[in-house]
């Protein structure tokens, strides 16, 4: 059986936000999913927008599914939310802000709870969801 691939995505502003895509990364790859990360491009790379763009929108048509933070609305990843519903792939994301349990911008919680996509409050429930999600493909 094929592997499962997998575009991770999320903010990636703050030495927080990278560490936690990267953990997110070895989380998945840990539970056996083939995991693309924008933010280990730039460590391939360097900051070449062109190429950078060309990896993620290659790296997006190639993905089975999207994993995405929603933490702050970042541009980028609402985009990456839209690209991948419009295309009817899955979408699990996580969503940990504590003042609200699921995006207060409507569309972008719409889009997060499409039929087949998951939105999870905590990072836990999401790799234990994935843990099973991965022995039923």
């Amino acid at each position: 059986m094929k592997p499962i691939k997998v575009y991770l995505a999320g903010p990636l502003f703050t030495e927080y936000e990278m560490k936690q895509r990267r953990d997110e990364a070895n989380t998945l790859r840990s539970l056996g999913y083939d995991v693309f990360s924008p933010l280990e491009q730039n460590d391939d790379i360097g900051f070449d927008v062109d190429e950078l763009y060309r990896r993620d929108m290659k790296a997006m048509n190639d993905a089975d599914i999207a994993v995405l933070c929603l933490d702050n609305y970042d541009s980028g990843t609402m985009a990456e939310l839209g690209w991948f519903v419009a295309k009817d792939k899955p979408v699990f994301s996580h969503w940990t802000n504590w003042k609200h349990e699921e995006p207060d911008n409507l569309f972008v919680r719409g889009m997060a709870l499409e039929p087949g996509n998951r939105l999870f409050v905590r990072l836990e429930d999401l790799y234990q969801f994935l843990s099973v999600y991965i022995k039923q493909q």
